[in-house]
């Protein structure tokens, strides 16, 4: 079980760490850079532990590979992120964002990994 949380709440540093619950070790840090990326909205880890998807309240919303700490933008609404979750093939994640008028935006999917789709 994974759990993210920030390095040091009273830091300067942007930095988000993510928690083995069970041995209470950090597996990896997610340096995000930067004041639009310091409160986090939502977030969901892919079944593997491989992989996390973070919506920060900036309406910026990131996918991080967990093994080598780096991250690519994933497509939004522009609109904060309010719940992200993963399949349980861990393929595919589903994301929802919160219009500035309190309604929903929308949502979308999204495959992990850009794959040809005439290749197996």
């Amino acid at each position: 079980m994974l759990l993210l949380g920030r390095t040091s709440p009273k830091s300067k540093e942007y930095k988000d760490a993510v928690w083995d619950v069970l041995t209470r070790q950090e597996v990896a840090t997610l340096d995000a850079k930067g004041p639009d990326y310091f409160r986090v909205g939502a977030y969901a880890f892919s079944p593997d532990g491989k992989y996390a998807v973070v919506g920060y309240l900036s309406k910026i919303t990131l996918r991080w590979n967990l093994t080598t700490g780096t991250s690519e933008k994933v497509p939004d609404f522009g609109e904060e992120l309010t719940a992200v979750a993963y399949s349980p093939d861990g393929k595919l994640f589903a994301t929802a964002y919160r219009h500035e008028s309190g309604g929903a935006a929308g949502g979308s999917r999204h495959q992990r990994e850009n794959r040809n789709p005439n290749t197996p």
